[in-house]
């Protein structure tokens, strides 16, 4: 992809200067934390892919990949030492198989899985750094530029244009974006602090395979427009990073606040909450309080243990599993019906049928966040047989959160209980 789109817009100067120094920053930064986002368009072909990676060079890797087109999927990705994993969200399927362990970091990765988005190899790799710029270090016609805090050196030629913007503190490349007559291709790399260490639990209930299932078809879509929606509840609910809201289903209510790793959820006399992996639980009716570490994969299972099922949705949210992926799997057909107000915002109503389940949901137009969802089982005859709904009303969305609201309400002084073992 990448030599495609040199090779469309070639004709620039050099800026060995601000080339060298994100190299050099980039071999410094033996440890990080980089959210990459990926969005190209060749002819009538889109891509969109976000990355999450947290890296200790030379030895352990972990990656979360979220593509929202062609077709939505969600993996992660994890090497340490001499041990690889791979995680489908959307099918539930764990693969265990043996690291490469010679090479640099980069190397390992791509050996281990097969390959990688070369944005991914960009900030694993130094070198495939060096390899890029080296196309444009010779070419001329180019210019410096301060634009949005960055600075920018910009190609522009008779073929297209193409971008490099660099943090100026940092000098870590920030965005590298190649436009041209025939599409466009734009990386996008922010920056956050090391981890302590790189760690990944897999969800205790993944399904062990010998190879994972590969994407599988996208959804059948009525037309342009059912997909749209879908599509961008998708992205919406995947670029989510906190919100309150509340869940009512079948008479009962979850009032929930999460924030990146944070989580709380309040249900009249239970009031649970998640912070730094430490897990506390409140029953008022009995006076009970539980705390102890565990991970978000297995909060559901700890409140199951004490009989304080939480919702399918609330779930979902909290272990930072998409809600929509399920839903549009892979097969399913997946038509618009029209529109709707709930709870105030104007709906429109995707109508969504597989394998015996007719599911509809109310995506509200202004952020493309779902408000209303219900499961419908049919039977051979067509006869409905069952089913659930749940509403979400959306209070907070991508707003910070204090984190008071997650610290433990277990009163001073209470006997404090362990969390029961789970399997």
């Amino acid at each position: 992809m990448v030599a495609l789109f040199v090779a469309l817009s070639l004709a620039s100067s050099p800026a060995d200067g601000l080339f060298d120094a994100a190299i050099a920053a980039d071999r410094q930064a033996t440890r990080a934390t980089v959210s990459i986002s990926v969005d190209s368009k060749v002819g009538r072909k889109a891509m969109h892919m976000r990355f999450a990676v947290a890296y200790a060079r030379p030895d352990t890797m972990r990656l979360i990949a979220t593509e929202t087109a062609p077709s939505p999927y969600k993996r992660t990705f994890f090497l340490s030492g001499s041990k690889v994993l791979v995680y489908d969200d959307d099918k539930n399927e764990l693969m265990r198989a043996n690291a490469v362990t010679r090479g640099s970091l980069g190397q390992r990765v791509v050996k281990s899985f097969g390959g990688m988005e070369d944005a991914v190899q960009f900030a694993l790799e130094p070198q495939v750094a060096v390899n890029l710029f080296t196309r444009f270090r010779r070419i001329r016609g180019s210019r410096t530029i301060s634009r949005g805090g960055m600075t920018v050196l910009e190609m522009q030629t008779s073929r297209g244009t193409t971008d490099f913007a660099f943090d100026p503190g940092s000098h870590l490349l920030r965005r590298f974006s190649v436009v041209s007559p025939h599409g466009f291709l734009r990386w996008e790399f922010r920056y956050g602090p090391p981890l302590p260490s790189v760690t990944y639990a897999p969800p205790s209930y993944a399904k062990l395979v010998p190879a994972l299932s590969g994407k599988g078809e996208p959804p059948k879509y009525a037309d342009a427009k059912a997909r749209r929606i879908a599509t961008a509840c998708v992205r919406a609910l995947d670029r989510l990073r906190s919100a309150e809201f509340e869940v009512d289903t079948e008479g009962r209510r979850f009032h929930v606040w999460f924030s990146n790793a944070m989580a709380r959820e309040n249900r009249g006399p239970v009031d649970w909450g998640f912070e730094n992996r430490n897990l506390w639980i409140v029953d008022r009716s009995s006076g009970k309080s539980w705390s102890g570490r565990a991970s978000s994969f297995r909060i559901a299972a700890v409140l199951n243990a004490l009989n304080f099922p939480t919702e399918a949705f609330v779930q979902q949210m909290v272990q930072g599993r998409n809600p929509m992926r399920p839903i549009l799997v892979p097969g399913a057909s997946v038509r618009d019906v029209g529109t709707v107000k709930w709870a105030g915002a104007t709906c429109d109503i995707l109508e969504v049928s597989a394998s015996g389940i007719l599911m509809s949901v109310c995506v509200r137009q202004r952020d493309h966040l779902p408000a209303h969802l219900t499961s419908d089982f049919i039977d051979n005859s067509g006869q409905r047989i069952g089913g659930s709904a749940r509403s979400i009303r959306w209070y907070s969305v991508g707003k910070r959160i204090s984190s008071a609201v997650f610290r433990s309400r277990i009163a001073a002084g209470a006997q404090v209980l362990k969390l029961p073992k789970t399997r």
